[in-house]
Formats: C-alpha cells, structure tokens, sequence
C-alpha cells in the first residue's frame, strides 16, 4: 500500500518521502504522503498510518476528522453553528448533558447502553456536580436535545449515525416507564 523514497536536496541533505496510494473499486483514489528526515521514521509514520486506515475506512471518504467527534465536541460544534436560534433552556440542558460521561462517547459509537446509562445516571443524581435525581420527563427532553444533536450532524455534517438505533432504545425506555412526557398541570381556579 505504502511506499517510501528518497530524495536528495540542493543542499545535499537526504530525505525520505512516505507515500500511500489506494485506488481500489468503487472507492475515490486516496493519496497521502509525508516527508521525514530519516528512513526509520517514515517506514514506522507509514506502518502506522496503514494501520489506521485498514481499522478506519473512512478515513478514504476524507471523514477523518469526524470519526473521532466526541458528542461533547459536536454538542459544542452544534451550539456554535445553531445555539442563537434556540432559548436558554435548551442551551443550559446541552452544556450541562456535556458533562455527563455519555459525552465523552464517540458519537458514531453511542449504543443504547450508553443511553440506559446515562438515564440511570441521572435517575440517581450526580453528587460531584451538585445535581440531584431528575424526573423522567426531564431525562425524555435530554434524550431529544441529544438527538437532535445527533441527527444535525447526520444532515449538516454528513455523519453516518444510526439514530433508528437510537429511536429504539428511547422507545423501550418510554415503555418500560424510565423516560416519559411531562404531566399535564391542573389548574384549579379558587
């Protein structure tokens, strides 16, 4: 995949070049290459950047940079890009959820544990930030800023998240009464 050669300078220095190529069916053609000054490190940057791309093939997409998108980050990303149409409820709720440890999950990797968790999580309250056990429509309304973090970086960013997975684990959390609407308030006229 991989090959490395060498170059001589005007001021007669010699380099090394490290250079993939990948021209496969049905798949853009992908260059990469770097410049090292010895031929031990461009062999080690050209091992290691084969490995990354065979264990992530996005990479050839050029989606490198989202691969690793925490849902901190895209929540931070997402505040920045749509934040001012939105009021300070949904803001606080986004940024306070970004603290939780379901934000340090990749965002193409959130699996309904992770969502069973964090409702769980928040079920019980968090003693190290202060926050005390919250009702399960609150946990529903964290659960839809969460996925309409997800499905902005589906359409805008061009991620491929499976928010029917998603859409499944919520449902069996509504079901088994975990997550739910809001009551409705009576109003009593005196």
């Amino acid at each position: 995949m991989g090959t490395i050669t060498q170059r001589k300078l005007v001021d007669g220095s010699i380099r090394y070049r490290a250079e993939i190529r990948i021209n496969r069916k049905d798949l853009p053609i992908y260059k990469e290459s770097k410049t090292f000054g010895s031929k031990k490190v461009a062999a080690i940057w050209l091992a290691k950047r084969e490995a990354e791309i065979e264990e992530n093939p996005e990479i050839l997409f050029g989606q490198e940079d989202v691969i690793d998108l925490t849902l901190s980050n895209a929540i931070s990303k997402y505040l920045a890009e749509v934040g001012a149409e939105y009021g300070r409820t949904k803001t606080y709720s986004l940024k306070l959820i970004q603290k939780f440890p379901i934000a340090r999950n990749v965002i193409t990797k959130i699996k309904s544990t992770h969502i069973a968790e964090h409702v769980a999580l928040r079920k019980k309250g968090i003693e190290d930030l202060g926050l005390t056990p919250v009702a399960s429509s609150t946990l529903q309304h964290e659960l839809l800023h969460i996925r309409g973090v997800l499905s902005h970086a589906t359409v805008m960013w061009d991620i491929d998240i499976d928010l029917n997975a998603f859409d499944k684990a919520t449902a069996q959390l509504r079901k088994t009464r975990q997550i739910s609407s809001s009551q409705k308030r009576v109003i009593l006229a005196k």
